[in-house]
């Protein structure tokens, strides 16, 4: 059985208010890879927030197409 590391699932997230979308939130991985990123997609989505804060999962809402689609 491979140990995981103690920090393996968290997250960090902040949110603002945007005045004609409303609130606006960002979550992330503590440890994730620099920007700038290849593709950034809008999508809606469910996030799991686990009982002790950290993030837990994301479920995509919309159908998103594969990355070397054309958009």
């Amino acid at each position: 059985m491979t140990k995981r590391r103690p920090d393996w699932r968290k997250a960090v997230f902040t949110y603002e208010d945007d005045p004609d979308v409303g609130r606006l939130y960002y979550f992330a991985p503590q440890t994730r890879a620099q920007g700038p990123y290849r593709e950034q997609r809008h999508v809606r989505a469910i996030i799991d927030i686990a009982s002790d804060g950290t993030l837990a999962g994301i479920e995509l809402i919309d159908n998103m197409p594969p990355l070397d689609a054309d958009p």
